[in-house]
C-alpha cells in the first residue's frame, strides 16, 4: 500500500519504528524487526502457544472494531 506525500512515496504496511509484527490472516505468527527491512520469525516457544494466539487474536480483534466504533460514532 502506498500513500503519495508530494513527490515522496511512502509505504504505509511497515513501519521503521516497530519492535514486532503480528500476522493473524491466515497461520498466526510473529515476525520481530531486526532493522530496516529486516524480519525475523520469533519462535512460538517465546510467544506460547497456539491457544494463546488464538485469544490474543480475539482480544485484538474486539480492540481494533470497538476502536473503529469509538472514531466511526
Amino acid at each position: 500500500m502506498q500513500q503519495m506525500q508530494g513527490e515522496e512515496t511512502r509505504d504505509l504496511k511497515d513501519h521503521d519504528s516497530a519492535l514486532f509484527r503480528i500476522w493473524i490472516l491466515g497461520p498466526f505468527h510473529v515476525e520481530r524487526h531486526l532493522s530496516t527491512d529486516a524480519w525475523e520469525p520469533v519462535d512460538e516457544k517465546e510467544w506460547g502457544s497456539i491457544q494463546a494466539a488464538a485469544d490474543y487474536t480475539k482480544s485484538l480483534w474486539r480492540f481494533l472494531l470497538t476502536y473503529h466504533k469509538r472514531t466511526t460514532t
